[in-house]
């Protein structure tokens, strides 16, 4: 049977209180509205005057609730931060898993105009697979994805300057592209606008740069200095 056994029949609150001087603290079961509106019939509570702690292996605190505010910290006895604020110092960390293969592991951030979704999609996603993906969950569009197995540095943002490098860990300008890159569009729609100069070079070994799609080998060519000036409109 059970070691203790509190009961208070049909009606009134099974708890027990804790007093002292004027501070009452309880836990148990109570009648709807039980010092608290919004508690129903049968609800498991615990009310404490002070901060509420979680300790384990003696007096280590794993979780507190704080008493000013609510916030809820693991790992620290001082949430002041954040509603949830979770500190450690080894290799820990926090982790969303959904077990089903075809289930998607999600953080949802909201505020009152929209929603944002970070989330890894499941394993029978077809071609996204297992991939990351930044959604906008009050649109429905994907602004953002990086697919499993992506290789290293597909997209670097440098320190200090703020230079983005697609395939290279040092990129020298705003836009580093360490391969070949492609402008796709439509046929009236598929070209590259800059608003100063245009750059065309080529490596010394027998490089070559073109505009069109024709061969390279031509009867026609220009190969000195200076020797090209393009202006007007």
């Amino acid at each position: 049977g059970e070691i203790l056994h509190i009961s208070k029949g049909v009606t009134g609150n099974s708890v027990i209180e804790f007093t002292r001087n004027a501070s009452n603290s309880w836990i148990g079961v109570g009648d709807a509205g039980y010092l608290q509106s919004g508690i129903a019939a049968g609800d498991f509570g615990i009310q404490a005057e002070g901060a509420l702690w979680f300790m384990t292996n003696g007096n280590n605190a794993r979780m507190v609730i704080d008493e000013a505010n609510g916030n809820v910290g693991i790992g620290t006895t001082n949430p002041s931060s954040a509603k949830l604020q979770v500190e450690f110092a080894t290799t820990d960390g926090v982790m969303i898993r959904n077990t089903a293969a075809s289930g998607n592991a999600l953080l949802y951030l909201k505020n009152p105009s929209r929603q944002w979704e970070l989330y890894v999609r499941g394993d029978s996603a077809g071609a996204f697979a297992n991939e990351f993906r930044i959604d906008d969950g009050t649109s429905g569009a994907s602004p953002f994805r990086i697919q499993a197995a992506a290789p290293s540095n597909s997209l670097v943002i440098a320190a200090t300057t703020g230079n983005v490098g697609i395939g290279t860990t040092t990129p020298s300008s705003l836009l580093t592209v360490q391969g070949r890159g492609e402008f796709q569009g439509t046929a009236s729609a598929s070209y590259l606008l800059t608003g100063n100069t245009l750059q065309v070079g080529g490596f010394a070994s027998v490089a070559y740069s073109r505009f069109g799609t024709d061969a390279t080998s031509h009867s026609n060519y220009i190969t000195a200095t200076n020797d090209l000036l393009i202006s007007g409109d």
